[in-house]
C-alpha cells in the first residue's frame, strides 16, 4: 500500500514537472524535480528512461540555472530597476517583477545573457514606458541574447525621440529564439516589435 501511494505520488509531480518542463519554466521545476530525485527516487517517473520527457532531461535543464532576481519599486527585492537586475544576471536566470509600477527606463539585454527569463509575478502588470520629456529612449527594450522569453509585461514607447523609426521601437529583437507571452507592445509614431536579420519571435 505504501508503494502504491508513493507511486501514486510521484506520477502527480511527474504530471506537473512535465508541464512546466514544456513550457521551459525550468525555475518553477527545479524544486518539482528535487522533491522527485530525493522524496521519491526508486518510484517509475524517475527511473523510467523512455517517458517523454524523462526524468534525467528535466534533471538537465535545472542543473545549471542562473539566479533568479525580484525586482520591486519598493526596495523590497534585489533591485528596484530592471536593468539593475539584468545588468547583474548571468545566463539562464530569471527576473521576476513583483508589482505593477511604471518603469521609466531603457532596458538592453546583452548578447551574454543567453536563455533570461524577464517575467511579471501572477496578478502583475509591470509597464515599462517612455514620456516626455525626459524619459524619451531610443529602441526602449532591446533583446541582444538568444532564447530570451518576456512574460506579462506591457511594454510603451510613448515618447521616441526624433529619428527614424527603426531606431525607436518598442521592442528591438536581434538575438534568436525570443519567447513573448501575455505581453503588451504599444509604440507611438515608431515600430511595436522590430525583428533584425535571422532573428525570429514566437509569440504566446
Amino acid at each position: 500500500v505504501k508503494a502504491a501511494r508513493s507511486e501514486a505520488a510521484a506520477e502527480q509531480l511527474y504530471a506537473q514537472a512535465a508541464k512546466l518542463f514544456e513550457q521551459k519554466e525550468h525555475f518553477d521545476l527545479k524544486p518539482l524535480v528535487a522533491k522527485l530525485k530525493d522524496d521519491y527516487p526508486n518510484t517509475r517517473p524517475v527511473t523510467d528512461e523512455k517517458r517523454k520527457p524523462s526524468f534525467a532531461e528535466m534533471d538537465e535543464a535545472t542543473r545549471n540555472l542562473g539566479k533568479f532576481l525580484i525586482v520591486r519599486q519598493d526596495g523590497k527585492g534585489d533591485f528596484n530597476t530592471i536593468q539593475a537586475a539584468i545588468d547583474a544576471a548571468p545566463a539562464k536566470s530569471l527576473i521576476e517583477v513583483r508589482d505593477s509600477g511604471t518603469y521609466y527606463e531603457k532596458l538592453i539585454i546583452p548578447a551574454g545573457a543567453e536563455g533570461l527569463v524577464l517575467r511579471a509575478r501572477k496578478a502583475c502588470w509591470p509597464v515599462v514606458a517612455s514620456r516626455m520629456p525626459d524619459k524619451r529612449y531610443a529602441n526602449l527594450v532591446t533583446i541582444g541574447a538568444p532564447d530570451v522569453t518576456a512574460e506579462h509585461l506591457i511594454i510603451a514607447q510613448c515618447a521616441p525621440p526624433e529619428g527614424p523609426h527603426y531606431e525607436n521601437d518598442a521592442l528591438s529583437v536581434r538575438g534568436r529564439g525570443f519567447a513573448m507571452r501575455l505581453c503588451l507592445v504599444f509604440a507611438h509614431n515608431s515600430y511595436g516589435v522590430h525583428v533584425w536579420g535571422a532573428s525570429a519571435v514566437r509569440a504566446e
